[in-house]
């Protein structure tokens, strides 16, 4: 092995979680559109906290994405 034992530690954390992490590096898939679309309703949210109901938060994301709003 090596000296150091923080690289270690990393090592074994690998081996152990081998049969997670060989799929991951397989595919290249990932799900970084569904995490920003999440990331934006949230801070939606954040902002419009007090100011208005429902419709107007939905109009605020609809208008965001056109392709989501055509789709229903």
């Amino acid at each position: 092995m090596t000296a150091c034992p923080g690289l270690r530690r990393f090592l074994n954390r690998i081996k152990r979680n081998i049969e997670v992490i060989t799929p991951a590096c397989q595919f290249e898939e990932n799900n970084g559109y569904v995490e920003g679309n999440v990331n934006r309703l949230k801070m939606l949210k954040r902002l419009m906290y007090g100011r208005g109901n429902f419709d107007l938060l939905r109009i605020r994301v609809l208008c965001r994405n056109p392709e989501v709003s055509s789709a229903h």
